[in-house]
């Protein structure tokens, strides 16, 4: 024991003891009072089983930031996937974001699904599922999207895998 003068810079380790897994209730009176608040959550959580975020709010505007944007979870896979349900008809998540109100960034084993029902949508007849989820991003850019997905940063391009959008009204404000 020769050392006389402590390291500058410490070694940290951060161990992050949130785990996730189940169903969450996402609104005013919900485990967490906003999308974008869940979704920091999910970004840094150890996933334990699948998670299902379950929209109990009619409208995520004012109080969401924008873009909501999912990150690629090391923890996520076919057995721990990641969902976003709605619960009411007419829910809207409504928004301006000149890239994409919702960005999957790396983001691989996500299900967003539009429907109240449990009913799935097959080919015949075209439609059994309800659509009871709006998904609007208000900004004119030429270069915004509704839901981007998009690759995580070099040097570990990783694209958004196994990612479903089922039964929503998705709108921009340009073709």
């Amino acid at each position: 024991n020769t050392i006389t003068t402590h390291p500058i810079t410490p070694n940290t380790y951060s161990i992050n003891a949130v785990s996730l897994s189940g169903s969450y209730t996402v609104g005013a009176a919900g485990v967490y009072t906003t999308l974008t608040a869940a979704i920091a959550a999910y970004n840094s959580a150890c996933l334990t089983g699948p998670v299902v975020f379950n929209l109990i709010d009619l409208s995520y505007s004012a109080s969401e930031t924008f873009p909501i944007t999912i990150n690629a979870n090391p923890f996520s896979s076919s057995v721990n996937t990641f969902t976003i349900k709605t619960t009411l008809a007419g829910t809207a998540i409504t928004g301006s974001s000149a890239s994409g109100l919702i960005v999957l960034n790396g983001a691989d084993w996500v299900t967003i699904d539009g429907s109240i029902s449990s009913t799935v949508n097959t080919i015949c007849p075209p439609s059994a599922a309800s659509r009871d989820l709006t998904i609007t991003n208000t900004n004119v850019s030429t270069a915004s999207a509704v839901i981007w997905l998009q690759n995580t940063a070099a040097p570990a391009l990783d694209g958004a895998t196994h990612i479903t959008i089922m039964n929503c009204n998705v709108a921009g404000s340009l073709n």
